[in-house]
């Protein structure tokens, strides 16, 4: 049949879609050749969630609790940073991150930055909320530049010659799935290192 519909001509109309126990499914499936693409519905919980498939693993896009919460758990964000205490980078050089403190949705470290650490690899396209903190120990003057594929400047922060300081910047910004993003260090500075310290977060909006 091209369509289906379900009519009464009183008040409403109600579809059920009854399973016996929270870990059975009550769900509608949608399937191109037979094979399954798209489901909605409650799947092996109570949470009601929409789940999507190339045709092999299927991934959660969105989840909503019983109480009301919504969660989004294949929604790329991540919070990067570099292990160690402190670090001096050379003018000139770029440097990366070596820990993914937080993951989801497919964030990967990438090759080897010149200045020590990986890129930061983007595992999907669309608009990101970037932010940068950077832990400065002691600075003559220096610049942290957060770049886009080694060559495009996202986040520009200016440091002054003294003593310990704490930079922050954030923005929105368009990334493609496959860019990467390093740090850019230019005058001389000593960077605190780990969580909380000199670090990169980012979310797709």
């Amino acid at each position: 049949s091209p369509a289906s519909l379900f009519n009464h001509a009183g008040n409403g109309h109600q579809i059920k879609v009854n399973k016996a126990a929270a870990a059975d499914t009550a769900s509608l499936l949608f399937q191109s050749n037979w094979t399954g693409h798209a489901e909605m519905g409650l799947a092996g919980s109570n949470d009601f969630s929409i789940k999507v498939s190339s045709g092999g693993t299927w991934n959660t896009g969105l989840s909503i609790s019983p109480a009301g919460h919504v969660s989004r758990p294949s929604q790329p964000a991540v919070r990067a940073h570099r292990t160690g205490t402190s670090f001096a980078p050379a003018a000139g050089q770029q440097s990366g991150f070596t820990t993914l403190a937080l993951n989801q949705g497919g964030f990967a470290l990438g090759a080897a930055a010149p200045g020590g650490g990986n890129r930061i690899v983007v595992p999907a396209g669309g608009l990101y909320l970037l932010g940068l903190n950077v832990s400065v120990l002691t600075s003559s003057g220096h610049t942290t530049s957060l770049m886009l594929n080694g060559s495009q400047t996202l986040i520009f922060m200016n440091g002054v010659a003294g003593g310990a300081q704490i930079q922050s910047a954030t923005g929105i910004f368009f990334l493609s799935s496959g860019d990467f993003l390093t740090l850019a260090h230019a005058g001389t500075a000593q960077l605190e290192l780990g969580v909380g310290k000199t670090e990169l977060f980012l979310t797709m909006l």
